[in-house]
């Protein structure tokens, strides 16, 4: 027989304790090798992609380009695209739905995938998460008022300027574009497929349709925000300091990054309390105008704009809570000085929150353990990106990734992607009727040229591959992706029963079972008749290859076509004629 391994229990167990023998192995945790590195995980909240000076953004963050100048800068590392899904893949290298965090903490339900407990997993690092700059952005007065005046053009001028900085930078690719302001629709062109209204705070304001006040209070959030997240940067150096002073920076190994993108939860107005987010309502610029000289400080709970959140996510598209990149793409600087050559360089390999945990398993020479304190390990998500640290040129070594948050949905594959267009807590279901687009992300990071018209066949793949990912847990998922606890928290509908069906292979609202599908994937009425509009799931279109939906140059599909569109003469609202 082979030697027993480590991780197994090796004692004997007699009915008496006298009689029986201890062993402690299987209940230690995994020691690190003489002259291992220390870690350090700086975590940010909801700070975008571009937010900081490092990845060409308008904050002024030196201590952070401290650590970038001592290491790598990721251009393409992912998240989630929200907090606890993100922060549960950073502490465990496995995915949000495997680690039973598919939504944040306080929004969790008892499903399998959503029931907010993280498998054992003993930290044995420093992990620091200032809150900053997730609201209310709270900032001494005198950090804010650095930024007097900074702002006053407006997020569209910021987000060109700051694209033109990135180019320079090399943070992108020299062609690269910028979305337009309300990339996924609006409240006046777009309704869900039972009439359900866009969701209005996810809708942006244009600058120049803003009053003096008006832009005077955004101007003045945004500073606010900028004063925030310089005064994290500032309580990051003291930390740097400290460890020089100590000797320990050089062997430190110090991971900077960001849960998610900029924060679109301010709505088009801003808000003073978001707690009105919260609970689905709008904030009204006549209520936050009083507050303006309080934003910041302890009467306020105040939020930007969402301008800002395009703006600080530039080049990309949407924000938190969306699957575009301008949810999940995000800043990830990683230093080590006495391990790694690297200093100032960039890094584009593709990679995403899974990937850190192995990447500090592989730097502390740490095999990953079968087991921890008697409970078996799950198989990591993640991938190390150590073979990147010294190597810019090094082929990426992560080939898949899936998203799924809140309604919207997206997987990455071999350097395309795929991305549905539902607005996120927005209630409107029917999810195997969602627009998949598509997009070569190595070549197209703002996501602007949709090829899911030209390239169906190519589409089908990634939209396949979404659903065999969805189940690839432990237990599969039981709930679509909106009917979460976190449509509760944040004013959404309440979760739906669901059913499991044969030709989906995966769960379907009760509701929508009302119609039986037909043998080639196309839902039926009860007499049998073909629904018009509606397309079986993407799990059956490499059994049934169906047409896919072609949108208007330069829009995102019929449905925000407002010539297409009728008003409904019983509720007002908008719908498709």
């Amino acid at each position: 027989m082979p030697p027993p391994s480590t991780n197994t229990f090796t004692g004997t167990i007699d009915v008496e304790i006298r009689d029986s023998q201890p062993d402690w192995a299987p209940f230690e945790p995994p020691q690190a090798p003489a002259g291992a590195p220390n870690v350090v995980y700086v975590v940010l909240d909801d700070v975008g992609y571009s937010a900081m000076s490092s990845y060409g953004g308008p904050i002024e963050t030196p201590n952070i380009e401290r650590v970038a100048s001592e290491g790598v800068r990721y251009t393409q590392w992912h998240t989630t695209a929200l907090c606890s899904p993100t922060r549960s893949c950073l502490l465990t290298g496995r995915n949000h739905t495997r680690n039973s965090m598919a939504c944040i903490t306080e929004a969790a339900v008892g499903f399998p995938n959503a029931g907010g407990t993280i498998p054992p997993e003993k930290p044995f690092f420093l992990y620091y998460a200032p809150g900053a700059a997730h609201s209310p952005q709270h900032a001494p007065r005198e950090w804010s008022d650095r930024y007097k005046g900074r702002f006053d053009a407006g997020y569209e001028v910021m987000r060109e300027r700051t694209l033109a900085r990135q180019k320079e930078l090399g943070i992108v690719p020299p062609d690269t574009a910028l979305p337009q302001l309300n990339p996924i629709g609006t409240y006046e062109t777009r309704a869900g497929p039972d009439v359900q209204p866009f969701p209005l705070l996810d809708q942006t304001r244009p600058w120049a349709s803003l009053s003096t006040d008006e832009k005077r209070l955004f101007s003045r959030m945004a500073e606010v925000y900028a004063g925030f997240l310089s005064h994290a940067d500032h309580q990051i150096g003291r930390l740097l300091d400290y460890l020089e002073e100590i000797g320990e920076r050089e062997n430190t190994l110090v991971v900077v990054v960001s849960d998610n993108g900029a924060s679109g939860e301010g709505g088009p107005n801003g808000s003073v309390n978001e707690m009105k987010f919260m609970n689905g309502l709008p904030d009204e610029v006549a209520d936050n105008l009083p507050m303006l000289d309080e934003l910041g400080g302890p009467h306020t709970y105040n939020h930007y704009p969402n301008g800002w959140a395009m703006a600080f996510n530039t080049p990309f598209t949407m924000w938190k809570r969306y699957e575009f990149n301008g949810g999940t793409c995000d800043p990830c600087i990683i230093s080590w000085p006495a391990g790694s050559t690297a200093r100032g360089e960039l890094r584009g390999q593709y990679h995403h929150a899974v990937d850190i945990v192995p990447t500090i398993l592989d730097v502390l020479g740490v095999e990953p353990p079968q087991r921890i304190k008697g409970q078996v390990q799950s198989h990591f998500d993640g991938v190390s990106m150590r073979y990147s640290l010294d190597d810019r040129d090094a082929t990426g070594r992560r080939h898949t990734q899936f998203y799924s948050m809140l309604g919207s949905r997206a997987i990455w594959h071999e350097g395309w992607k795929a991305v549905t267009t539902h607005p996120t807590l927005s209630g409107w279901g029917h999810f195997n009727a969602d627009e998949w687009e598509l997009y070569h992300t190595d070549e197209d990071r703002a996501e602007l040229n949709n090829l899911a018209a030209e390239q169906p066949d190519r589409l089908r793949e990634p939209v396949n591959l979404w659903f065999a990912e969805a189940v690839a847990g432990p237990e599969p998922i039981r709930l679509l992706p909106e009917h979460r606890g976190g449509a509760r928290v944040a004013g959404g509908q309440h979760p739906q029963p669901v059913v499991l069906d044969r030709c989906a292979r995966g769960p379907v609202r009760a509701e929508d079972r009302r119609h039986r599908r037909s043998p080639h994937g196309r839902e039926t009425d009860h007499l049998g008749r073909v629904r018009e509009g509606r397309r079986g799931s993407a799990a059956c279109l490499d059994r049934h290859p169906l047409a896919l939906p072609r949108r208007p140059e330069g829009g995102r599909g019929p449905d925000q076509d407002p010539a297409r569109r009728v008003r409904d003469r019983g509720r007002g609202a908008l719908r498709r004629p």
